[in-house]
């Protein structure tokens, strides 16, 4: 059971109280009881409802009264520059999700995969096509199946290079936005989509 120490002024946790004489178990205590042994009960309101708001930060009021303590909560903006750190973590988090995989348009050829890993892909693709002369096997991103040459996959391979280049343009934009911010809503206002 929660309890404030009446001497401390803290909220602990606590089941029993021992003294020298007797072991006493806290819920079966009165609101008398627990103040001659130097607690009192905790009663606490419930938290408010925009308790998942990221830029928001939980703040407890204790009311110590004559034979209870209540507990209230509020929340309240956390400060800019803790903002923009959490912003900045969604916003590496996003580019790492695109740069493992999105989509993108290779001309001539359609929408096809792009990634870290479909680069590396195309690379092999591009030295097997380069070692055989023929035409390889290629997946689109609609998952159908095309024979392509060398230059197209050529002109794959700058698309997907394009692609992780205009994700990383938006990537310095959106922090270049993020370090001129001047208010937590400005750093709301910054988004990834």
């Amino acid at each position: 059971m929660r309890l404030f120490n009446i001497t401390t002024k803290e909220i602990e946790q606590i089941e029993l109280i021992q003294t020298d004489e007797v072991t006493l178990i806290v819920s079966r205590l009165s609101d008398e009881e627990l103040i001659s042994y130097g607690y009192k009960r905790v009663i606490e309101a419930q938290t408010p409802d925009d308790a998942l708001e990221p830029y928001k930060k939980l703040k407890s009021f204790i009311n110590e009264e004559s034979s209870v303590c209540r507990v209230t909560y509020t929340f309240e903006d956390i400060g800019l520059e803790e903002a923009k750190a959490l912003k900045l973590v969604e916003i590496k988090e996003a580019i790492t999700k695109d740069t493992q995989k999105c989509i993108c348009e290779a001309e001539g050829i359609g929408e096809v995969d792009a990634g870290n890993q479909y680069m590396i892909n195309i690379a092999a693709l591009i030295s097997v096509c380069e070692a055989s002369g023929q035409e390889v096997d290629f997946r689109m991103a609609d998952n159908t199946t095309k024979k392509l040459n060398l230059e197209q996959l050529n002109k794959i391979k700058a698309a997907i290079g394009l692609k992780g280049l205009s994700l990383y343009h938006k990537k310095w934009e959106l922090e270049e936005a993020l370090n001129n911010a001047k208010s937590i809503d400005e750093v709301k206002e910054i988004k990834w989509s």
